[in-house]
């Protein structure tokens, strides 16, 4: 990748250079139907702004008065080229200490949707639950990003 390259190429990058780290999800839920594994914001994020930082892009979250989580990704090469990524708060009324857990698992949402990162949570019957998390495009990263 080049700093000539736009920000989509970019993030195709970033997005393929994810797939080659070996994240580790060090959340655990548990409740009487289900138990499952998932990653935390800071299991994503010294991966992704190391990737980003040796792609030329960065990162901006910015939360509005209670509305819209958003995360901007510009191209740190052509400043006038972003993405924008936004998830909707719940309309539910949130002492501070939930507002800034609330804040925080938009944020890692924001960025798993950057990334294509995918969560899936099946629980069965018996309790027993399996959850898979997987970075998705292509099955496999190549060693090298083509281009």
């Amino acid at each position: 990748v080049s700093p000539d390259d736009n920000i989509y190429k970019k993030i195709s990058a970033a997005r393929m250079l994810l797939r080659k780290q070996d994240l580790k999800m060090t959340g655990y839920y548990e409740d009487e139907n289900c138990k499952m594994d998932y990653y935390k914001l800071q299991d994503l994020t010294p991966a992704i702004e190391n990737i980003f930082f040796n792609l030329g892009l960065i990162s901006f979250f910015s939360i509005s008065q209670g509305d819209v989580t958003v995360l901007k990704i510009q191209n740190i090469d052509s400043p006038s080229e972003e993405l924008i990524f936004s998830a909707f708060r719940a309309d539910v009324d949130f002492d501070k200490m939930q507002e800034d857990f609330e804040d925080m698992c938009k944020q890692k949402y924001l960025y798993a949707n950057a990334m294509n990162i995918t969560l899936s949570k099946n629980c069965d019957k018996t309790n027993e639950a399996t959850a898979t998390a997987e970075i998705t495009d292509d099955e496999t990263a190549p060693d090298e990003i083509p281009f």
